[in-house]
């Protein structure tokens, strides 16, 4: 009979501390909920730097109305492809480069944790992708 970290006594066989880490691959409960807590932060937080700089984007473009009519003209058109860029970037580097510094839940990730993977994707993007094709449909709406 030995005692692991979390105090719990474990009985051990030949491969004992092989067949512990098949029963918990995330470690312990407490990691698991930490190293959840940190991808969860750091999603939430380039997220939030996304939609700011595109809050501070439009809060430009409105001065930029008020100041110069004429530029508004030219840039509103302009915006339809400069806006994705600006807002897809956090994110798209998020779950590429990022993907394997932050979310460590998923270290282990095999098909599952792919499909995963890709359903929190689409859970962020979609939304943006509808929001980013209503305003180009209202811009075009307004097309001269």
């Amino acid at each position: 009979m030995n005692v692991i970290d979390d105090g719990m006594p474990h009985l051990w066989a030949a491969h004992g501390t092989m067949a512990i880490k098949k029963l918990r691959p995330f470690g312990h409960s407490w990691q698991s909920v930490d190293l959840l807590m940190r991808a969860l932060t750091r999603f939430f937080t380039k997220t939030v730097m996304a939609l700011l700089g595109f809050a501070l984007l439009w809060i430009l473009i409105l001065i930029y109305n008020t100041i110069f009519p004429v530029l508004w003209e030219f840039l509103r058109y302009v915006l339809l492809f400069i806006i994705p860029l600006i807002l897809f970037w956090p994110i798209y580097w998020y779950f590429t480069k990022g993907w394997r510094e932050t979310v460590t839940l998923f270290k282990n990730r095999g098909p599952v944790g792919k499909l995963i993977a890709h359903i929190l994707f689409l859970a962020v993007v979609l939304p943006f992708l509808l929001i980013y094709a209503f305003g180009c449909f209202l811009i075009l709406l307004d097309w001269k």
